[in-house]
């Protein structure tokens, strides 16, 4: 698993979810406010703990790839499980995208988050998993690495198997 992170950690550390995560206030433009409140509403029972208190890490690296090229300023861990961490939901995250882009559909964000919460698939998923805690195995792509990996991602056209370097990082873990 993968976990694409601003914070510091060494090998070893645990990643807890921080306390002002990318939910805060403020770090959310209008678009993501409102998905955010149509996921939370439409959270089911059994998952007793909304999006913003969990941590989300990514099974793939493809995917922690894809995702930290959003985030300019993050690294990507590999992590793993503790004895400790609790699974809450598994989810495509590219629901969450699509409802962005139906952002004005009311009933279109519905079935998006309802799909999300309901564990469907999309083509091509995106999984993001939602947990309390993960451990440190290694740092993938760290501060100084991060800058090539976006650009050889915008030079990829977003293709990232197409990478040398995911292809690299491959053969090294």
């Amino acid at each position: 698993m993968y976990r694409v992170d601003r914070r510091e950690f060494e090998i070893g550390g645990i990643i807890t979810p921080p306390e002002n995560g990318y939910q805060a206030e403020g770090n959310l433009d209008n678009n993501g406010i409102i998905i955010e409140n149509a996921l939370e509403q439409l959270r089911p029972g059994e998952i007793n703990i909304p999006r913003s208190a969990g941590l989300f890490v990514f099974p793939e690296l493809s995917d922690a790839i894809r995702f930290q090229y959003r985030v300019t300023d993050s690294k990507i861990y590999k992590v793993q499980r503790t004895v400790d961490t609790i699974l809450y939901h598994r989810g495509d995250m590219n629901f969450t995208e699509l409802m962005n882009l139906m952002i004005e559909n009311e009933v279109a964000l519905e079935q998006m988050a309802t799909h999300y919460w309901n564990k469907r698939r999309t083509f091509k998923p995106c999984l993001e998993i939602l947990v309390n805690q993960v451990v440190v195995l290694d740092i993938v792509v760290n501060a100084i690495d991060r800058v090539a990996v976006r650009n050889e991602y915008y030079a990829a056209s977003g293709n990232v198997e197409a990478m040398t370097s995911y292809r690299q990082m491959l053969n090294e873990l």
